[in-house]
This record gives C-alpha cells, structure tokens and sequence, in this order.
C-alpha cells in the first residue's frame, strides 16, 4: 500500500487593518465602503462628501471629496488629490502624509494639506509642527521646521507663504459638521470575526478607549 503525504493548506493571513470609517457625511466611494468599515493597506478614491478615518495608533484622519489616496501603513499615507486633515495621536509622532511633490512628516501637531488637479500641494499646519521631506526622501539632515499658523505651498523642503488667512480652511467646515453630528455616533466598531490571536483587529481597537469624534482638536 503506498501512502501519499499531502502538505497542510497555507492559511491566508488576513491583511493589516489600517484604519476604520468613524465619520461619514454624503461620502460615495468608489469601492463602496460604509461606515464601520476598515481600510487595509491600498488605494481609495472618495468622489464627494466628508470621511472621518480612525488610524489603527490614534490618528485621526479627515478626507473632504473628491480625494484620492493610499494608505501604505497606518503611520504613511499619500495624497494624490484633494485634501486631509491629520489629527496626530501621541503614539504616531513621525506620521508622514506624502504629496506628489513633498512629504509632510508630523512632530506633534494636527496639520491639513491638499493637492489640486495639477499636482501642486499646500500646507496649512494648526497646531504644533511639521517637517519637510522630497516626497522621494526617507530622511534629511536638517529638514525644516514649518509651525502653527502657517499657509504655505510646499515642493520639497521649500514652501512660500500663500497670504492665506489661518483658520479659513477646511478645519472650520469639519468643526461645524462634527457640531451637528448626533450623540449617537459611532464610538468603535467590532465585526465580531476576530479570534484572540488576531493582533491586527485587537490592536486596531486601541481608539476603543474613549470616543473618536470629539472633534479635531
């Protein structure tokens, strides 16, 4: 009798969850997602209406349509158009937002950027600092500081200042939006297809601990 020895199945890994949708207001996406939603590594295209993304170490990510990025981990995510607004966590200081001409790297702060239909980027930084990398740079000896306060255009590690008043943009609009939201907005999401050794969806919990839309401040 010959006996044939079959090797196991490899288990599919689950991919990393990177985030998950706590805030959507008139959002059409182009993969369809839906409130509760988790983001894994990839591309997104959002045509109109706000989203509010939990990143999975406390980053608060908002996104005002028609915007497109990828999320590459939850502390690296590029902006191929239109505008975010980062509410950096404690925990991911170093968080890099990429551009197609520059990448803005956090040091404590919240900060929005947008990218037009040229590719050209800004900066408006409204609390704390940035530095600034060539979005094609993984370090710089001495990259410079840009603080709170600021409007700039950014290419690289050089910005002008635009004469935009602070506080004109797209952070007063979420501030407002976020005031009319109901109390009974979701706090966390669990899909309840997890097992103890899922570290990815355990530790993509970590916001759980108090609400995540108290505002972007």
């Amino acid at each position: 009798e010959t006996i044939v020895k079959t090797e196991p199945a490899a288990i599919a890994e689950k991919p990393t969850v990177c985030a998950t949708l706590t805030l959507d207001s008139g959002c059409e996406w182009e993969s369809g997602m839906a409130l509760g939603d988790h983001f894994f590594p990839g591309s997104y295209q959002l045509h109109h209406g706000v989203a509010g993304l939990h990143l999975t170490d406390g980053t608060k990510l908002f996104v005002e349509g028609p915007a497109g990025f990828e999320i590459r981990t939850s502390r690296y995510v590029v902006l191929t158009s239109g505008r975010v607004l980062a509410e950096v966590s404690e925990e991911a200081v170093g968080f890099r937002l990429e551009t197609p001409t520059t990448s803005v790297v956090d040091v404590g702060t919240a900060f929005e950027v947008s990218v037009d239909s040229a590719g050209g980027s800004e900066l408006e930084v409204i609390e704390g600092a940035v530095t600034l990398l060539p979005s094609d740079s993984a370090v710089d000896v001495n990259p410079p500081l840009i603080f709170s306060g600021d409007v700039r255009t950014i290419a690289g590690t050089d910005s002008a200042v635009t004469g935009k008043q602070a506080g004109s943009g797209f952070h007063r609009r979420l501030d407002e939006l976020l005031r009319s939201q109901p109390d009974t907005e979701l706090i966390a999401y669990d899909g309840f297809d997890a097992d103890s050794a899922d570290n990815g969806y355990i530790d993509s919990g970590r916001g759980w601990q108090s609400p995540w839309l108290l505002g972007w401040r």
